[in-house]
């Protein structure tokens, strides 16, 4: 029974391994030039997005806990 069960499960991971090299798989991995170009650009935005709402935050949070300056008139 046991010596079965390892037969099938040698057997369904050959066949998957299979599959991967199958055309349709090839062809669904295909990104075209302009798709790839709009991938960078929506990554490179999110990146940029991200590091100014951070730095946003970061002197908002330094002038919360800063040290306030006294006006003199």
């Amino acid at each position: 029974m046991r010596q079965e069960n390892i037969l099938l499960i040698q057997e369904l991971t050959l066949q998957t391994a299979d599959s991967f090299d199958s055309p349709l798989m090839q062809v669904l991995a295909y990104i075209d030039p302009g798709s790839g170009l709009m991938l960078v650009q929506i990554i490179t935005a999110a990146v940029c997005g991200v590091a100014l709402s951070l730095r946003k935050v970061r002197t908002w949070i330094k002038g919360l806990f800063g040290k306030k300056q006294d006006k003199q008139d």
